[in-house]
């Protein structure tokens, strides 16, 4: 579950990441 955890913490990362850049 932990890793599950990790990769939508990770997605929500890359997701703000993104929304910055635009």
């Amino acid at each position: 579950v932990s890793a599950l955890l990790q990769i939508r913490e990770k997605a929500q990362k890359s997701t703000q990441l993104v929304s910055q850049l635009e």
